[in-house]
C-alpha cells in the first residue's frame, strides 16, 4: 500500500506536472468563487432565485456544444497559447462586472453572459493543459496524471465556492469580482513556465 502511495505521488516530482498541478488547482479556485459569486449576485440583482437555474443554464451550455469536437480544435492551435489566453480571456470577463457595476449599466444578462463566456474559457483550457502535460510526462505516469488532474479540479472548486461564501459575507458583493481575477493571473503564471521547453506534440486525434 506505502508503495502504491508512493508511486502515485511520485508525478508530483516532475516539475512541469508541479506546475499544471498548481496552475489548475488555482484556476479552479477563481472558477469556483465565480460561480457563487455570479449565482449570488443574479438574485441580488433580480430578486427570483430562477436566476440561478439561468446561471446553471448558461455555464452549462459550452460544455454540451464543444465537448463532441474540442479536442480537434485544441489540436489545430498551440496549446501553449491556449492555456495561456484562457487564463487572460476569463480574468478580463470577470472584471467587466465591476465595471458595469461602477458605470451603472449592470444588467442581470453581463451576469448570464459572463457565466457563459467562463465556461466557454474553461472548456478550451482544460484539455489544452492536459495535452500539455501529456507531452513532458512518462507515458507510465498518465493514470497518476489523471487523479491528481481530477483532484486539483475538485480542491480548488471546493475551497474557491467556500472562500466566496465568506469574502462576500465579510467584504463588498463586487470587491470579490477583482480578488476571482488574482487565481486566473497566477494559472497564467504557471502555464507560462509549464509551456517552457515542451518537445512533441499530443493530438487528440491520435487517442
Amino acid at each position: 500500500m506505502n508503495k502504491l502511495i508512493r508511486e502515485r505521488f511520485e508525478i508530483l516530482r516532475q516539475r512541469p506536472f508541479l506546475f499544471y498541478f498548481i496552475g489548475t488547482t488555482v484556476s479552479m479556485f477563481g472558477t469556483g468563487m465565480q460561480f457563487i459569486a455570479n449565482s449570488w449576485l443574479a438574485i441580488k440583482l433580480t430578486g427570483a432565485s430562477f436566476s440561478v437555474a439561468v446561471v446553471l443554464v448558461c455555464a452549462a451550455i459550452p460544455g454540451i456544444l464543444l465537448s463532441p469536437f474540442i479536442g480537434v480544435f485544441v489540436d489545430r492551435w498551440d496549446r501553449r497559447l491556449l492555456s495561456v489566453y484562457m487564463d487572460l480571456f476569463r480574468a478580463a470577463i470577470v472584471l467587466t462586472i465591476p465595471i458595469f457595476w461602477w458605470l451603472g449599466q449592470l444588467q442581470p444578462w453581463h451576469l448570464y453572459a459572463m457565466a457563459f463566456f467562463v465556461a466557454l474559457g474553461d472548456q478550451v483550457y482544460n484539455p489544452s493543459t492536459m495535452a500539455l502535460i501529456r507531452e513532458v510526462i512518462p507515458k507510465e505516469m498518465l493514470l497518476s496524471a489523471n487523479s491528481f488532474s481530477s483532484i486539483a479540479n475538485q480542491i480548488g472548486g471546493l475551497i474557491g465556492a467556500s472562500m466566496a461564501g465568506l469574502i462576500i459575507t465579510y467584504s463588498s458583493m463586487f470587491g470579490i469580482f477583482f480578488i476571482i481575477c488574482d487565481p486566473f493571473m497566477k494559472s497564467f503564471w504557471r502555464n507560462i513556465e509549464l509551456s517552457c521547453g515542451l518537445s512533441d506534440r499530443f493530438s487528440f486525434l491520435d487517442h
